[in-house]
């Protein structure tokens, strides 16, 4: 893998923390945090609850109990009858989820319910916030609260049953606490779980951290809650998993069990049991929106508090650390894929990654029912895959920008679009490689500027320079230096070429035979010298002034053959030589003495005469 630029790799860094901060912040806005709630209802919903522990009873007053006993409203008579009932079965707690906040116009019945209620002391009645239930203070809080009227008897405890939804609209949270002009009303729930074990005051205590402490015969235990004093539910979401009977049939087997007779139910149904007693008869019944379900009975929710309560399987949400981490960690994991991989091979690691993170995340909150926030964490890996893959497009169109400026001079269009759109490495410093230069001097240019203007000096001199230039631009070089009358060509960097020998050559024959072949003018004529050899190649120079070239005793060389030629003449070093000799045809000068070099050297002359090799040119 190459290394990416500096500007790059701080691109890569940077952003998928900011990705992942971004999210993190927008998700605690409540318009963004319900896409996580639909999350939570998926998961609640996909989550089995535990066993149910036998301890909660329902009894239903449904359309059959109506049916036998009497039209809407059921004259209170009866529910004397079912607490009696419950009471002499030995049901520990019994608490009415059925709003009785005003005298049913049958005082009767109303003082034998009453009477009923005093006499059994485990009865607890519902009350209700009337309005608006908001929190304040980080405690629920409501104006307008509704209580049974004092005929319906001295309940042992009154409990609220008001669960405000989310402003979504669904049920997920289970309240404890209301304020009430200063005082605080407990839910029913925990009405049914301070009586049901006898607490004191003292044993329920509100803690800073998020907890709600209740203690159990000295051993504490924790119930995380929100900054409402709400606890996240796990919901039942079948109420009939709990033991469940009809009031009718819970008063015709105690009627056959008082006279002896055999009854369906006997009292070890509801010997020390929660009873919870609700309406589900059609147009009476309390249903809503759940976690994980559309219609729910929300007697369910305080059955689902107390369950919960027993097997201390509350839904425990991932701090602020983890909930942080999770999108940010995600978003690097994202960034460091796009930066590791090619985009299709990156994208789909960030597939893989985001669908083991929501089923790691959907196996701790069915198995620990700990909720680690999987939307954010997801959203993150996208949104910087996705940002991330652009950055580098963005950089790598920048990068070849600057590389087609620098090269546009020097390069064959050809070459330069190959070295683009390849990906081929240019090293920023220098590389050794075996290549082959080119050096043509102008001869004869010095007394002929002598003799003409300035101007036309010049002119005459880009004329030349062009017709070099096409020459070495046919066959793929590259321009390396204009040295006053004398150019300096590469072939075989940037872009690897296996006969760049062979390109030289040709490049050299078409320069001489384009000089001969140009319009009539002044005779002036370049001698040509190659060498092949290994040499240093990559951007040279400083970090203000730099240039791609090519150093070394090889190039050296170049020049000094070059020096030798005469106008019109090519000259190639044995090495070249090796690698053309069957592509032209040359005549051996013998060993020749060059400038700098003790040891005299193998040279040899590109034939141009008709009839000589020129062909074979890629």
């Amino acid at each position: 893998m190459k290394p990416k630029p500096k500007r790059l790799r701080g691109v890569l860094l940077l952003t998928p923390v900011l990705v992942g901060l971004t999210v993190f912040f927008l998700f605690r806005l409540p318009a963004w945090r319900r896409f996580e709630l639909i999350t939570y209802d998926w998961r609640m919903k996909k989550t089995g609850p535990k066993p149910v522990s036998g301890n909660v009873v329902i009894v239903f007053i449904g359309d059959e109990t109506l049916k036998l006993l009497g039209r809407w409203p059921l004259p209170r008579n009866w529910y004397a009858s079912l607490t009696e009932v419950l009471k002499a079965w030995g049901a520990r707690v019994v608490a009415y989820d059925i709003l009785f906040l005003e005298e049913s116009g049958d005082r009767v019945a109303d003082r034998q319910f009453g009477e009923a209620v005093t006499r059994a002391g485990n009865v607890i009645h519902s009350c209700y916030f009337q309005g608006e239930i908001a929190t304040r203070r980080g405690v629920l809080s409501g104006e307008h609260l509704l209580l049974p009227p004092e005929v319906l008897g001295q309940a042992t405890a009154i409990g609220f049953v008001n669960t405000p939804p989310d402003d979504d609209g669904i049920t997920r949270r289970y309240p404890f606490f209301a304020n009430h002009q200063g005082r605080l009303i407990p839910s029913l729930g925990l009405a049914i779980l301070k009586e049901y074990y006898q607490l004191p005051g003292s044993a329920i205590k509100m803690g800073n951290s998020h907890t709600l402490t209740v203690t159990v015969k000295g051993q504490p235990h924790l119930i995380p809650v929100d900054q409402t004093g709400s606890a996240w539910l796990t919901i039942y979401p079948d109420l009939k998993m709990f033991p469940h009977y009809a009031m009718v049939q819970v008063l015709q087997s105690y009627a056959a069990w008082s006279r002896g007779k055999k009854s369906s139910l006997s009292p070890e149904a509801f010997t020390d049991k929660i009873v919870l007693v609700a309406h589900t008869a059609a147009g009476t019944t309390d249903i809503g929106p759940v976690a994980g379900r559309e219609r729910y009975l929300k007697v369910g929710l305080h059955a689902s508090f107390l369950e919960s309560f027993f097997h201390d399987d509350f839904i425990r949400p991932a701090g602020t650390s983890i909930s942080l981490m999770a999108p940010v960690c995600g978003a690097l994991a994202a960034a460091g894929a796009a930066a590791a991989f090619p985009p299709l091979v990156g994208f789909i690691f960030t597939c893989l990654l985001g669908c083991l993170f929501i089923l790691v995340a959907g196996w701790l909150f069915s198995a620990f029912g700990l909720w680690i926030e999987m939307v954010p964490g997801t959203l993150s890996l996208f949104v910087t895959s996705l940002t991330t893959t652009l950055s580098q497009f963005v950089a790598e169109r920048r990068e070849k920008n600057k590389l087609r400026v620098l090269f546009q001079r020097y390069i064959a269009p050809p070459v330069l679009e190959r070295l683009l759109t390849s990906g081929a490495e240019i090293t920023l410093g220098g590389e050794k490689r075996v290549l082959t230069v080119l050096f043509a001097d102008v001869r004869g240019f010095t007394p002929l500027a002598e003799k003409i203007s300035p101007e036309k000096s010049v002119e005459l001199l880009n004329e030349m320079f062009g017709i070099l230039e096409e020459a070495i631009f046919s066959y793929g070089g590259t321009v390396d230096k204009f040295m006053g009358d004398a150019i300096m060509a590469i072939y075989g960097a940037p872009v690897e070429q296996e006969d760049h020998a062979q390109r030289a050559v040709f490049s050299a024959v078409k320069m001489v035979k384009d000089l001969k072949n140009r319009k009539p003018g002044l005779p002036l004529m370049v001698g040509v010298g190659l060498h092949t050899g290994p040499m240093v190649v990559g951007n040279i120079g400083t970090v203000r002034r730099m240039e791609y070239t090519a150093i070394g005793d090889a190039v050296n060389l170049a020049s000094r053959i070059e020096n030798l030629a005469a106008a019109g003449e090519i000259l190639i070093s044995e090495a070249t030589y090796a690698l053309v000799k069957d592509k032209v045809v040359c005549e051996p000068l013998g060993p020749v003495t060059v400038k700098g070099r003790q040891e005299p050297i193998n040279l040899y002359r590109v034939c141009l005469e008709p009839g000589t090799q020129e062909g074979g040119a890629p």
